[in-house]
Protein backbone atom coordinates (compact mmCIF):
# COMPACT_ATOMS: atom_id res chain seq x y z
CA UNK A 1 0.00 0.00 0.00
CA UNK A 2 1.32 3.27 -1.16
CA UNK A 3 0.51 6.96 1.16
CA UNK A 4 -0.37 9.15 -1.16
CA UNK A 5 1.38 12.11 0.36
CA UNK A 6 2.74 15.65 -1.36
CA UNK A 7 6.61 16.39 -0.34
CA UNK A 8 6.68 17.29 3.20
CA UNK A 9 7.20 21.17 2.83
CA UNK A 10 9.65 23.07 5.31
CA UNK A 11 9.00 26.20 6.15
CA UNK A 12 10.43 29.34 8.09
CA UNK A 13 8.31 32.08 7.36
CA UNK A 14 4.14 33.13 6.69
CA UNK A 15 3.35 31.02 3.53
CA UNK A 16 0.28 29.86 1.40
CA UNK A 17 1.12 25.85 0.73
CA UNK A 18 -1.39 25.29 -1.12
CA UNK A 19 -4.01 27.03 -3.57
CA UNK A 20 -6.10 24.23 -4.43
CA UNK A 21 -8.12 21.70 -2.33
CA UNK A 22 -5.96 19.58 -0.32
CA UNK A 23 -5.85 17.82 3.12
CA UNK A 24 -3.69 18.90 5.90
CA UNK A 25 -2.04 15.79 7.38
CA UNK A 26 0.75 17.01 9.98
CA UNK A 27 2.42 20.13 11.27
CA UNK A 28 5.67 19.57 12.64
CA UNK A 29 6.91 22.73 15.04
CA UNK A 30 10.49 23.17 16.45
CA UNK A 31 11.34 25.47 18.05
CA UNK A 32 15.40 27.33 19.22
CA UNK A 33 14.70 26.80 22.37
CA UNK A 34 14.84 31.03 23.10
CA UNK A 35 12.16 32.37 20.64
CA UNK A 36 8.14 31.88 21.54
CA UNK A 37 6.95 31.49 17.87
CA UNK A 38 3.22 32.01 16.87
CA UNK A 39 1.91 29.36 14.18
CA UNK A 40 -1.71 29.82 12.37
CA UNK A 41 -3.30 27.61 9.82
CA UNK A 42 -6.21 29.12 7.35
CA UNK A 43 -7.98 27.22 4.71
CA UNK A 44 -7.39 29.83 2.35
CA UNK A 45 -5.48 30.08 -0.88
CA UNK A 46 -4.07 34.04 0.03
CA UNK A 47 -2.31 34.68 2.72
CA UNK A 48 -5.31 37.14 3.99
CA UNK A 49 -5.77 34.94 7.40
CA UNK A 50 -9.54 35.63 8.33
CA UNK A 51 -10.57 34.33 11.24
CA UNK A 52 -13.41 32.30 9.92
CA UNK A 53 -10.90 30.56 8.04
CA UNK A 54 -8.89 29.55 10.93
CA UNK A 55 -8.51 25.64 11.27
CA UNK A 56 -5.26 25.98 13.88
CA UNK A 57 -6.05 28.56 15.98
CA UNK A 58 -2.77 30.90 16.38
CA UNK A 59 -0.83 29.57 19.84
CA UNK A 60 2.30 30.47 20.81
CA UNK A 61 4.78 27.77 21.70
CA UNK A 62 6.68 29.28 25.25
CA UNK A 63 9.90 28.03 24.18
CA UNK A 64 11.76 30.30 26.52
CA UNK A 65 10.42 29.75 30.16
CA UNK A 66 9.35 26.40 29.42
CA UNK A 67 11.79 25.04 27.35
CA UNK A 68 9.56 23.73 25.01
CA UNK A 69 11.27 22.65 21.50
CA UNK A 70 8.42 21.40 19.66
CA UNK A 71 5.24 20.13 18.71
CA UNK A 72 3.13 18.13 16.47
CA UNK A 73 -0.54 18.12 15.13
CA UNK A 74 -1.86 14.96 13.27
CA UNK A 75 -4.75 15.57 11.11
CA UNK A 76 -7.09 14.73 8.34
CA UNK A 77 -8.98 18.05 7.40
CA UNK A 78 -10.17 18.67 4.32
CA UNK A 79 -9.78 22.17 3.04
CA UNK A 80 -11.64 23.06 0.00
CA UNK A 81 -9.78 25.97 -0.93
CA UNK A 82 -5.71 26.03 0.07
CA UNK A 83 -3.89 25.79 2.76
CA UNK A 84 -1.81 29.17 4.48
CA UNK A 85 0.59 28.95 7.73
CA UNK A 86 1.28 31.77 9.54
CA UNK A 87 4.14 31.78 11.55
CA UNK A 88 5.37 35.05 14.17
CA UNK A 89 8.84 34.68 15.99
CA UNK A 90 10.25 31.92 14.97
CA UNK A 91 13.50 32.32 15.17
CA UNK A 92 16.11 29.83 13.82
CA UNK A 93 13.26 27.04 14.18
CA UNK A 94 11.51 25.22 11.23
CA UNK A 95 7.81 24.19 10.52
CA UNK A 96 7.38 20.72 8.59
CA UNK A 97 3.87 20.42 6.97
CA UNK A 98 2.31 17.34 5.43
CA UNK A 99 -0.79 17.24 3.01
CA UNK A 100 -2.20 14.97 0.78
CA UNK A 101 -3.68 16.95 -2.74
CA UNK A 102 -6.20 15.91 -5.62
CA UNK A 103 -3.09 15.99 -7.69
CA UNK A 104 -0.93 13.38 -5.75
CA UNK A 105 -3.54 11.04 -5.36
CA UNK A 106 -4.11 10.99 -9.15
CA UNK A 107 -0.25 10.10 -9.66
CA UNK A 108 -0.41 6.70 -8.78
CA UNK A 109 -2.11 4.24 -10.67
CA UNK A 110 -3.87 1.82 -8.90
CA UNK A 111 -3.05 -2.26 -9.54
Amino acid sequence: MKLLYSVPKRIVASTVIHTEPCFLMKIVIGTDGSNDPVVAAYNEATNSATAAAMILPSITYDASALGINGAIYQFAEYLDTGLYVAIANLGTGSVIVSTRTKSALFRFKLS
